[in-house]
Order: C-alpha cells, then sequence, then structure tokens
C-alpha cells in the first residue's frame, strides 16, 4: 500500500529542504506535491529538475499560478492522495498554511498517511517544548488532522555548525519516553534528526549513537538557496 507523508512546520523551519530531502530519499516512484503558499522563497515547485533526477515527480499549483501566493490547488494533487505512488506533501508554514489540508481531509483520512512537525529550535516559535505543542495544536486544529512525530532539524542554513547539531542534541534529545521508547518533545516522539551531510558524515560515530537509540538520520543537501545567492 502506499504512503502519504505530511510536512508542516512554521516559517523559516527548513521543512521544504526536509520534504526534498525526504522525497529524494524514498523508493521511486514518488511524488512531490508542493503545497505550500506561505513562504515566497522557498518552494519545492523551484527544484522540479533536480527532483526527476532522483526519481521524484513534482505535482505544483495550477497552471498559470504557479508562482503566485494564492491557493491555485491542482486536481492532481487529491488524485495523487489516493493512486498506489508513495507522495510527500510539502505544506505552508503554521496553522496559516496548514488550510489547504481541510480541503483534502476526507482523502487524507482515506489514506495511509504520517504528518509529521518539522522542529527548528533555533527558531523563536519552537525553541521550547511549550513552543512545540503550541504550534502542533494550531496545525492540527485547522488541518483536522493529528501528527504522528518529529523531525527534528536544528539548523542554520549554510551557517549551521557540528556545534549546532550537538547542542540540539544535547538540549532536545534529552526525554526518553519508557512506555512510548522514544525521544520526546512536547507532546510527540522524535522520528527523525535532520542534519547537513557533509557534518553528519564527518561525525558518523557521534550521530550513530542516535540512530542506535532509535531515532533516524536524515542528511540534508542543500537544494535551496537565500535569494541573494542565486
Amino acid at each position: 500500500m502506499s504512503e502519504l507523508y505530511i510536512f508542516c512546520g512554521h516559517l523559516g523551519s527548513g521543512k521544504t529542504e526536509v520534504a526534498l530531502n525526504f522525497a529524494c530519499n524514498l523508493k521511486s516512484p514518488v511524488k512531490l506535491c508542493d503545497l505550500d503558499f506561505v513562504n515566497p522563497y522557498y518552494r519545492s515547485r523551484e527544484k522540479k529538475d533536480i527532483l526527476k533526477e532522483n526519481g521524484v515527480e513534482l505535482i505544483s499549483s495550477n497552471k498559470g499560478v504557479e508562482n503566485a501566493d494564492i491557493p491555485g490547488l491542482s486536481s492532481k494533487v487529491g488524485t495523487a492522495i489516493m493512486g498506489e505512488t508513495n507522495v510527500v506533501l510539502d505544506i505552508g508554514g503554521d496553522g496559516k498554511g496548514a488550510r489547504v489540508l481541510g480541503t483534502l481531509k476526507d482523502r487524507i483520512e482515506k489514506s495511509n498517511y504520517k504528518m509529521f512537525l518539522v522542529v527548528n529550535p533555533y527558531r523563536g516559535e519552537t525553541d521550547s517544548e511549550e513552543g512545540v505543542d503550541k504550534m502542533a495544536a494550531s496545525i492540527e486544529e485547522v488541518s483536522g488532522l493529528k501528527f504522528h512525530s518529529i523531525f527534528y532539524n536544528p539548523n542554520y542554513s549554510f551557517s549551521t555548525t557540528t556545534d549546532n547539531l550537538k547542542n540540539a542534541v544535547q538540549d532536545g534529545l534529552n526525554r526518553f519516553d519508557k512506555e512510548k521508547e522514544s525521544y520526546m518533545i512536547g507532546s510527540f516522539p522524535v522520528s527523525y534528526f535532520c542534519g547537513m551531510k557533509e557534518l553528519i558524515d564527518s561525525n558518523i560515530e557521534y550521530f550513530n549513537t542516535i540512530k542506535n537509540k532509535g531515532v533516524n538520520i536524515l542528511k540534508i543537501n542543500r537544494f535551496l538557496k537565500n535569494p541573494w545567492e542565486l
């Protein structure tokens, strides 16, 4: 049975980069639906060629409104959700961006879905467990869907250092729930730890200790760049 993976998170959490990398790491064929109508800078739809090279088919806004900040929702999205191919949904920031999920709720609930909250501890809105729970609650209320777990993404884009990642491990992955057999942030288990590929690989022994404790590692290739880097 096909799987549906939904990525939500606050503006600046690195959600789109995480969704891109996750989709490229899935066994192809995969469909990535760009439903981010909030962020004007980082959009999956701008990386169509990279996705294609990795066996990922991009489904974006309706033709003619690809670059507009309005919900030009393609009918192909609903069809993809009910299809037999694995699908990744890249959803816009916080509760506002999650409104689009409400229009797809009936189909999503009939699928085999998991909704993930991308948490960046270096963003003010999610730098505490209370903030994480507040963010999650706002998205769940608007979408009518429940989160499965957290993708912990402690990154400063190109400025990220190994120390940033290690500090995040020490500060964020320090509460283990024996009943759920998982590290917890707020009310949710952590299923993935995300870090730039070169930083993870250069300290692989350290980060393998996280993996050995049940947290998957997502090595991030930086596909997206700031407007001033283009």
